[in-house]
């Protein structure tokens, strides 16, 4: 596979883990927790991919908490 195919899955999985991390009940508030995988996501994303990926996750959030999935 190419390098651009290779940066792209590094970015989705430091994606899946922080988004994960973050989403966990217990972690809620904690930002200490999730640090690290914070600072991968960063290093592997470009900052226009996280800024879409942070639209994203606001608007199934948004679905969620209209639909009484969440908190």
């Amino acid at each position: 596979m190419g390098k651009m195919f290779e940066q792209r899955e590094h970015c989705y999985t430091a994606r899946d883990a922080y988004f994960t991390c973050i989403d966990k009940p217990e972690n809620y508030g904690r930002d200490d927790r999730c640090v690290s995988l914070e600072r991968k996501y960063e290093e592997y994303c470009p900052e226009s991919w996280r800024k879409y990926f942070q639209q994203q996750k606001d608007r199934e959030n948004l679905v969620a908490i209209e639909a009484g999935e969440r908190r």
